[in-house]
């Protein structure tokens, strides 16, 4: 046997001589083990670092603004992005229903100057809040949308919105008042 600090080896049970790791006693006979003290700081201090760097990253993440994308500008690495996107309302926005009447999915496509555009979808609960809001979708206004991207390898990209109020119209000189 490999004797050390005080006559029993680090991460051997002293009693049934089993490897039991870091435990401070031992799965198989319930022997109190010898644990090295730094041991037990190294795991506070583990803990208290995972803690603070879960908070940081709350924080920056919640108080960090959605940026503005150019549609021009998508890119497959940006999938599943949450960003925010401009454009005028291309296409007749597209509502499915079920069977019995609810609204289930809208979809409709914004275009940029340039003639770039990204497909806007929203499902259920969102779909069901943009369809009954009173506020119709008028093709040609200009539209601000937040949203998840979903971009395929190719370059298509989507925009999933994840809340009503994440669609908001563009105010300009045709519309103010």
């Amino acid at each position: 046997m490999n004797h050390k600090r005080g006559g029993f080896r680090t991460g051997y049970c002293p009693s049934c001589e089993r490897y039991i790791s870091t435990s401070r006693s031992c799965p198989y006979c319930d022997c109190d083990a010898y644990c090295p003290p730094a041991l037990g700081l190294l795991r506070i201090g583990a803990a208290l670092l995972a803690t603070l760097g879960l908070l940081l990253l709350y924080i920056f993440s919640t108080t960090r603004p959605i940026p503005t994308v150019k549609i021009a500008k998508l890119f497959p690495m940006m999938n599943y992005a949450v960003v925010q996107l401009s454009g005028t309302l291309a296409t007749k926005p597209y509502v499915a229903r079920t069977t019995s009447g609810n609204v289930d999915y809208l979809a409709f496509t914004l275009e940029n100057t340039d003639g770039h555009n990204v497909r806007v979808q929203a499902y259920k609960a969102v779909a069901h809040d943009l369809d009954t809001s009173g506020e119709p979708l008028i093709t040609g206004r200009g539209y601000s949308a937040i949203g998840q991207l979903q971009v395929s390898a190719d370059g298509t990209a989507r925009l999933r919105l994840r809340r009503a109020e994440d669609l908001t119209p563009l105010i300009t000189r045709d519309t103010a008042p």
